[in-house]
């Protein structure tokens, strides 16, 4: 939007990079994990480390799945502990 030029580089800008960040280590987990996973999945490979991004809370998972998949980026079957997200 017009209202962020020429503002300085805010708390808003380090979120999105952490954001981005996040996503990224989930695409990359849903790639080497044959293209599909669950959260679980997800989950313990965040925990380990992977990639060097810190872990963050299941509900943050969570709420980043939901966005990726209304964002076209994922798509999910079943409900609950037995979804699975895909990469589109």
């Amino acid at each position: 939007s017009n209202l962020d030029v020429g503002r300085p580089t805010s708390g808003r800008d380090q979120f999105d990079l952490l954001k981005k960040k996040r996503r990224d280590s989930i695409i990359d987990i849903i790639k080497n994990n044959g293209g599909s996973a669950s959260i679980k999945d997800i989950r313990t490979k965040i925990d380990i480390g992977q990639n060097g991004v810190s872990s963050f809370s299941e509900k943050t998972l969570q709420r980043e799945l939901v966005s990726m998949t209304k964002d076209g980026v994922l798509y999910k079957t079943g409900e609950k502990r037995w979804s699975r997200y895909f990469l589109k």
